[in-house]
């Protein structure tokens, strides 16, 4: 099976969805059709990056990878991994494409007490071995009704403008690991508008902490980026 997937990436995986799907959405930054505020912001090297997005929709799915672009053009190895539900890949609009794809998602599963320590273990090696990781922790779409009351209810910016679920605590583990850069990024669908915050370092710093953080950072980041 990894034999498998190492032939699809590189035969099917990076070809088409690396440079055909990553050149339309450097397209879509090129004509204006979708903006990129605070893209000076994104690392300049890559390796070890978490890119950590709100999910108001389906479309940040692509659009968030592709700010990777620059990154992976001439070399495969930096192209980002995607934390993704297993159900929610496989049951949207653009389902046909995950044949293409499926190398590059790492799948998680739905039950949030069992920690899903299988899905983890696949990111932090990941990152241990210099890759990238793009993750939307609310884990499902902002306005999607969830099983639950957690599932339901949201968090909202200062002036009430912006929201996002509770976001869920995988995630935290990742961005704590040293060397590892935090990337917080807003999509917002209304402007078409892709906001890049200030990469953060979470070493050391406590789990919970770095959940409370990470929230507040997210929904007020859109007050950090100068529109161009």
């Amino acid at each position: 099976m990894e034999i498998l997937k190492v032939i699809v990436f590189y035969l099917v995986t990076y070809p088409i969805a690396g440079n055909v799907i990553g050149g339309a959405v450097e397209l879509f930054w090129f004509s204006g059709f979708w903006r990129v505020n605070g893209r000076e912001n994104f690392p300049k090297e890559s390796g070890k990056i978490v890119l950590v997005s709100n999910h108001p929709g389906i479309i940040e799915t692509v659009l968030v990878p592709g700010l990777f672009r620059p990154h992976y053009t001439f070399s495969p190895k930096y192209m980002p991994r995607i934390l993704a539900n297993k159900r929610s890949v496989f049951h949207t609009w653009w389902a046909m494409l995950t044949w293409i794809v499926w190398p590059v998602f790492i799948f998680v599963g739905k039950k949030r007490n069992a920690g899903d320590s299988w899905s983890l273990v696949s990111a932090e090696a990941h990152l241990d071995s210099g890759g990238n990781i793009v993750i939307f922790p609310e884990g499902a779409r902002t306005d999607k009704v969830t099983k639950g009351q957690r599932g339901n209810r949201h968090l909202y910016s200062r002036d009430g403008n912006r929201k996002i679920k509770p976001l869920r605590n995988g995630f935290t583990h990742l961005v704590s690991m040293p060397g590892v850069r935090m990337v917080p990024v807003w999509v917002d669908s209304s402007t078409k508008t892709v906001r890049v915050g200030c990469p953060r370092k979470f070493s050391g710093v406590d789990h919970k902490e770095i959940l409370l953080q990470t929230q507040n950072i997210l929904l007020e980041l859109p007050h950090e980026v100068v529109y161009g």
